[in-house]
């Protein structure tokens, strides 16, 4: 199963879907780069949307775009998998300690 498969699968990509369908045309498709999220913004305003909204909507396509290509999986994960357990929570690792050269 790719990284697209898992993504569709993921609740949150799915609820990204749902509410953003009629906007998610207006971003290119592939990797979003400044140039591609700058004209969505301005689309966003000419249909009447006031700034804050139509950011908020922006991030949310954007966000949606990058979990289909698995450079966000959920909302508050790492860009990797090695990360995120199955269920799309965080796994935290412990820092090492390491001694001071100047105790």
């Amino acid at each position: 199963m790719n990284f697209s498969q898992l993504a569709s699968k993921s609740r949150f990509y799915q609820r990204l879907a749902r509410r953003y369908e009629s906007y998610l045309h207006l971003l290119e498709p592939g990797d979003p780069q400044r140039e591609s999220m700058q004209e969505t913004l301005k689309n966003l305003l000419e249909l009447g949307l006031d700034t804050p909204s139509a950011l908020r909507i922006l991030r949310q396509l954007v966000m949606h775009r990058l979990i289909k290509f698995c450079l966000l999986y959920t909302s508050d994960a790492a860009d990797d998998l090695l990360c995120v357990d199955p269920g799309g929570r965080r796994i935290l690792q412990k820092k090492k300690k390491t001694k001071s050269q100047f105790n």
